[in-house]
C-alpha cells in the first residue's frame, strides 16, 4: 500500500483532484456506469447496483484509502479482493464473490465522479480470472499469487497494466498480465498474457514488473504440462519436481514480445538435462553435466542411454532431495537426485557445486531394500 506521502504526492498531478494540503474530501458526484463491450455479455445487475452504492462519498484521495472502504463496504474487511492503482487516472479494481467468473470489475475517477465498468468474463479459454488475486500457491513453489497494478499516462491514453490470477487447475492458480486501455470512456484489453503461448505454455506462473513503468515484465514458470523435448526425460507431477524456466518480455508497438528464455539453474534441471542427452546420443552435451568424463560410461553401464519410451506412461521418476520450493538463490534444492526405473530399480546421483549450477560427481545403483536417502 503507498504511503500517505506518495498519495499525497501524486494528488499534486492530478487535475481533477482535490488541492495538495487540503483534507477536505473530494464530494462525491452522481455515478457514471459504462456498459461492458458486446463481447463481455452484460453485468450482473445486482452487483452493479451494489459496486455503485459502495463508491457514493468516497474520495478518491488517496486511493488505497478509497479502495479499503470500497472493500469494506462490499463484504467486511478483507474478504472482497479490492484492490486501488495511483495515477492520472484514480482507479479500483474489484471482484465481488456474488459472481465467482463474472465479478471482475473497474471503477475510475474522471471529471469527478466515479465511473465503473464490468470486465468479465475475460476471455479466459474457461479458466477463472481473478483481478485481485491474495491466494498462496498449494503446489510447487509455495509463494503466494499476489496482484498488482500499475497506471501510465501516454500521448494515446490512459494504460493500465495488471499483475493478476488466474485460475490453471495448479493447486492455487497462477499469475498473469494484462494491459488495459482507456479509450472513448471505457477500458479495452490491449494485451493478455493468456494469449500468449510462450507464458501459458509453463505452469505455477509468477509475473512481476521489471523497473519502473510497463516496459518490461518477468516470468517465471515451471515444467509441468511443459511440452519441450526435455519433457520426454521424466514423469512430472504437480507437486514436482519441475524444471524452471525465465522469461523476459519487453513492450513494444503491438504489445510485449519474448526478448529471452533462460532456465533457472538447479540440481533437478542438472539431472534433466544430463540423462535428456545422454539418452539422444548427444554425448558432447552430456559431458557438459559431470565433473568427470569417465562418468559417461558409468551411465551407460548403469542404463541411462536407453531410447525414449513410445508411451509417455513409461517415463522414468527422478527427483532431488528438496524439490517443493522454489529455484531461488541459495537453492532449497539438494543433491543427492534420485532416478527410478519402471521395474523400481533406483540409481543415487551424487552433485557437487560449480557457480551457480550443479555437475554431477557420482553415480550408483540404490541397494535392494534402501531409500538411499
Amino acid at each position: 500500500m503507498a504511503s500517505a506521502f506518495w498519495a499525497t504526492l501524486v494528488g499534486c498531478f492530478l487535475a481533477l483532484a482535490v488541492a495538495c494540503g487540503d483534507d477536505t474530501p473530494t464530494p462525491a458526484a452522481p455515478l457514471s456506469v459504462t456498459p461492458a463491450s458486446s463481447e463481455w455479455g452484460p453485468p450482473p445487475e445486482e452487483v452493479q447496483v451494489q459496486l455503485s452504492r459502495c463508491l457514493e462519498d468516497v474520495s478518491p484521495d488517496p486511493i488505497d484509502l478509497a479502495a479499503e472502504e470500497v472493500q469494506s463496504c462490499l463484504d467486511g474487511p478483507g474478504k472482497v479482493p479490492v484492490l486501488g492503482v495511483d495515477g492520472e487516472v484514480p482507479v479500483i479494481l474489484a471482484d465481488v464473490p456474488s459472481t465467482v467468473s463474472n465479478g471482475q470489475f473497474i471503477a475510475w475517477w474522471e471529471t469527478d465522479r466515479w465511473s465503473t465498468q464490468h470486465l468479465g468474463p475475460l476471455p479466459d479459454g474457461g479458466l477463472g480470472y481473478r483481478l485481485v488475486d491474495n491466494r498462496t500457491m498449494l503446489a510447487s513453489n509455495m509463494r503466494p499469487v499476489e496482484s498488482s497494478a500499475r497506471e501510465l499516462a501516454e500521448p494515446s491514453g490512459v494504460r493500465l497494466g495488471v499483475i493478476h490470477g488466474v485460475g490453471t487447475g495448479t493447486s492455487g492458480g497462477d499469475n498473469s498480465f494484462m494491459v488495459l486501455g482507456l479509450e472513448e470512456g471505457s477500458w479495452q484489453i490491449l494485451w493478455d498474457a493468456q494469449r500468449q503461448r510462450e507464458i501459458s505454455r509453463l505452469s505455477h506462473v509468477g509475473v512481476e514488473f521489471g523497473g519502473a513503468g510497463l516496459d518490461q515484465i518477468e516470468v517465471i514458470g515451471s515444467s509441468w504440462f511443459l511440452e519441450d523435448p526435455l519433457s520426454r526425460t521424466f514423469y512430472e507431477s504437480n507437486s514436482g519436481p519441475h524444471r524452471w524456466l525465465e522469461q523476459t518480455w519487453v513492450r513494444d508497438s503491438d504489445g510485449y514480445s519474448l526478448v529471452s528464455e533462460r532456465p533457472i539453474p538447479s540440481a533437478y534441471n542438472t539431472l534433466v538435462e544430463f540423462v535428456y542427452q545422454l539418452r539422444s546420443g548427444e554425448d558432447v552435451a552430456a559431458k557438459a553435466f559431470l565433473n568427470s568424463p569417465d562418468l559417461l560410461q558409468t551411465a551407460r553401464d548403469l542404463g541411462l542411454a536407453e531410447p525414449f519410451p513410445v508411451d509417455p506412461e513409461d517415463r522414468w521418476y527422478g527427483w532431488c532431495t528438496d524439490n517443493n520450493p522454489p529455484p531461488v538463490h541459495p537453492r532449497p534444492e539438494e543433491p543427492p537426485c534420485h532416478i527410478e526405473f519402471k521395474d523400481g530399480s533406483r540409481l543415487v546421483v551424487e552433485m557437487v557445486a560449480s557457480g551457480l549450477d550443479w555437475l554431477i560427481s557420482a553415480i550408483e545403483p540404490c541397494p535392494a531394500g534402501s531409500n538411499c536417502r
